[in-house]
């Protein structure tokens, strides 16, 4: 994409986002020219940090040499009530066994919070992640909350944060296939590739022949009405097979869930428009 192309999108963007109550971060990447706006700014990740998860603890056993196609059986104590959970639905007793790339597709596709927990605690703790994620040249971003955590005192989800290129740059990294290899890279990416999550944002903005492969993040909704996070972040894979990372952070919304998200998809029309022509 020119550079010139990319300007006339970011003002385009920067027009949208205009008197929209929240702060608004974008980035996207073709080729190799990196966009953005507010980047400069730091963003909840919300669940799009499930996503940093399953590739810090894939690339962990990647260097181990541990097979993916593993079973793990879960106990009543990895599994909590009180959370957003289709596993805990699906096994009421807690106790239940599961193949780690189903796991990480209940984490990513379903953003089952059980899950990724569990996945954290594969992984060594969150602060391992964090390392994992740092150690792959992936800068501006921290981690160092759970679910668990992030459930018990809601605030501390401003810990787990992230500029948007740096999310752009781990999709980027990804699907590059610097990363990952073999059983590793197809696990995370048919994860990625089947969530069902946010159907009204970045998603909604794609015309025919257009495919994404994406995580979404939601945060809590404060006692004044602010919305803490409403993210998308993924990889759209155009017709002819070229690639666009887009990452649409939304901080600190003072508008619906459904203004939200079609901020999102108008976003997204702006950054794919040339090559919807």
């Amino acid at each position: 994409m020119p550079q010139y192309e990319g300007q006339k999108k970011l003002a385009a963007i920067k027009k949208l986002a205009e008197g929209k109550d929240a702060e608004i971060g974008v980035a996207w990447m073709e080729g190799n020219a990196m966009h953005s706006m507010n980047n400069e700014r730091l963003y909840p990740l919300m669940s799009v940090f499930k996503l940093h998860v399953a590739v810090a603890l894939l690339k962990d056993m990647e260097r181990r040499g541990a097979a993916v196609d593993t079973t793990l059986n879960i106990t009543p104590e990895q599994m909590r009530k009180d959370t957003y959970s289709p596993l805990m639905k699906l096994h009421p007793d807690g106790r239940f066994s599961i193949t780690l790339p189903q796991l990480i597709r209940y984490a990513i596709a379903e953003s089952d919070n059980n899950a990724a927990d569990i996945l954290i605690a594969m992984a060594g703790g969150i602060d391992s992640v964090d390392r994992e994620i740092h150690a792959m040249g992936i800068k501006d971003c921290h981690l160092s909350e759970t679910e668990a955590t992030m459930y018990e005192a809601p605030i501390n989800s401003y810990a787990n944060w992230s500029k948007p290129e740096s999310v752009v740059w781990l999709l980027r990294k990804l699907y590059d296939g610097r990363l990952l290899s073999g059983e590793y890279d197809r696990c995370i990416k048919q994860a990625l590739a089947a969530t069902t999550t946010g159907a009204d944002k970045i998603k909604a903005g794609l015309s025919q022949g257009m495919t994404l492969a994406h995580k979404t993040g939601t945060g809590f909704r404060m006692a004044d009405g602010t919305k803490m996070a409403d993210n998308d972040a993924g990889v759209v894979t155009m017709p002819d097979g070229r690639q666009v990372a887009i990452a649409i952070l939304i901080k600190d919304s003072k508008m619906s869930d459904a203004d939200n998200a079609r901020l999102m998809a108008e976003i997204t029309k702006i950054i794919l428009g040339d090559e919807r022509e």
